[in-house]
């Protein structure tokens, strides 16, 4: 299983790796033209899904912490990753943060925005 998970992992990385140039990191403007387009909300759910398809592997194996604790029967959709992800941006600008937000580092944020939605307590 470990082994299973290792797999899945570098998959997602490779894949992040080869897609950096075409739309993986983007400027503020870029982001809020995009955010309504359909493209975007479908590239949102493949990140979201291989993210919690990686989520899943670690808690089966158990000797790996999960990345996030969505609860059992959530059912991600394109606009649950959609919202997570446009909140999460705009909760860091409020929070004073606009800075960090000049290049968007797309996958990176989706994986937080997910964090913080879904802590994992007590682990």
């Amino acid at each position: 299983m470990r082994r299973a998970c290792w797999f899945v992992c570098s998959i997602l990385v490779l894949g992040v790796t080869v897609d950096l140039a075409h739309s993986g990191v983007m400027t503020w403007d870029q982001y809020t033209k995009a955010y309504a387009q359909d493209w975007f909300k479908t590239y949102l759910q493949g990140v979201g899904d291989g993210l919690t398809m990686a989520n899943t592997a670690f808690k089966v194996d158990r000797s790996v912490k999960p990345l996030f604790c969505p609860p059992d029967k959530l059912v991600f959709t394109r606009e649950n990753y959609s919202q997570l992800f446009d909140s999460h941006l705009k909760s860091q600008i409020i929070a004073g943060r606009a800075e960090r937000y000049k290049h968007i580092f797309v996958e990176g944020e989706l994986l937080w925005a997910l964090r913080d939605a879904f802590p994992c307590t007590g682990e």
